[in-house]
């Protein structure tokens, strides 16, 4: 348990430093709850069994037809595409440790140990529920941490102090799901109003590229979203988050070589390639699409190169280009890397935008 708890600490203090200076690569003048979210405007399947655990979307079950135009938060977020490394048992176990956090008790229902490590481990939280990280970990009082089938729980804060921190985080995800998309949306139109959110919303937090700065009281993901301002591992989980939230499979990744950050991003089967951190910019400046939905040739171009691609998402898995699929070839979006985004019209299935070269106004017009 001793060695668990230091490598959290260094866990922890990796994702708090994690991601880059990522806007230096680009010259400058082309930078450019309710009181518990009571209101579900999701209606899933009554079914509880695994699958069907957790809100937007199941394990390979069909989620019944939506009843409201909006999504709200949903605590068990699911990624298809990380399922090929975490069988259901952790998914199952992940989702009763959240029940637990949410509900203010210290245990939870857990398979076994390895598992029991798997799910409360800080990578894990900072990624799937990034309220949760440093907050949480591995209860440590009395040096019982796992017994019977049982996984406890131990919080680094008072716990009415954590459950306002916890209600607060859960309300702001609902809100930005209520403005931001409706469930007739395409995966691809969540994509781009959650970019676009992205954009309007967020700044780049330099000095703590410059300083290295470490939020040891909040966790990577979380305080950057409480500040709205983050560094590129940052805003690209948060990205990736927002869309889990709506049924978008998507994950941060990285490259092993300079270390920068952003999302990969899975929509009927295709992957693709989102940098959020290129959608902030300055007051007044145009939001260019350059790195929205692009393939990998795109990004080795750039000098991110698809074999230094990996995604560090879990304590014990290093998910990296040589052992997965992380490939993005299609590039039917790619009219869209040369605008500069104006509007979505999800009506008629219109992109309207200027061309970044002429200055001229243009449409891309899209499939569901």
């Amino acid at each position: 348990m001793k060695c668990y708890k230091m490598l959290s600490g260094m866990l922890a203090a990796a994702i708090l430093l994690s991601g880059c200076g990522a806007r230096g690569l680009r010259s400058s003048n082309a930078e450019a709850i309710n009181s518990e979210v009571s209101d579900v405007v999701i209606e899933v399947s009554e079914n509880k069994e695994l699958g069907e655990a957790h809100g937007n979307k199941g394990l390979g079950e069909e989620t019944a037809e939506p009843v409201s135009e909006y999504y709200s938060f949903d605590p068990h977020v699911y990624s298809e595409k990380l399922s090929e490394i975490r069988d259901e048992k952790f998914w199952q176990a992940f989702y009763n440790m959240i029940d637990a956090i949410r509900a203010g008790d210290d245990s939870f229902e857990c398979p076994d140990e390895k598992t029991y490590w798997q799910v409360i481990d800080p990578y894990t939280l900072n990624y799937l529920y990034p309220v949760a990280c440093v907050n949480i970990s591995p209860y440590y009082g009395d040096g019982l941490f796992y017994e019977n089938g049982k996984g406890y729980i131990y919080y680094a804060i008072p716990k009415e102090v954590f459950e306002k921190k916890r209600l607060k985080f859960e309300q702001e995800i609902n809100d930005i799901l209520h403005e931001c998309i409706r469930t007739d949306y395409s995966d691809f139109e969540k994509c781009l109003s959650l970019y676009t959110y992205i954009a309007e919303n967020f700044t780049y937090d330099y000095e703590k590229y410059e300083t290295g700065r470490i939020d040891l009281d909040e966790g990577s993901t979380y305080s950057a979203f409480s500040k709205k301002c983050g560094i590129c591992g940052d805003i690209a989980s948060i990205y990736a988050y927002l869309l889990l939230q709506c049924g978008v499979d998507a994950f941060t990744i990285d490259s092993s070589e300079d270390g920068h950050s952003w999302t990969y991003v899975m929509i009927d089967g295709k992957g693709y390639h989102c940098d959020p951190t290129w959608a902030l910019r300055d007051e007044g400046e145009a939001l260019y699409l350059w790195d929205f939905m692009v393939t990998s040739d795109y990004r080795a171009d750039e000098g991110l190169h698809p074999y230094q691609i990996r995604a560090f998402l879990f304590y014990d898995y290093d998910y990296n280009y040589n052992e997965t699929d992380l490939s993005a070839d299609d590039d039917k979006y790619s009219e869209l890397w040369s605008y500069a985004f104006d509007s979505l019209d999800t009506e008629n299935n219109i992109v309207y935008g200027t061309d970044i070269s002429t200055g001229e106004a243009i449409e891309f017009h899209y499939n569901d």
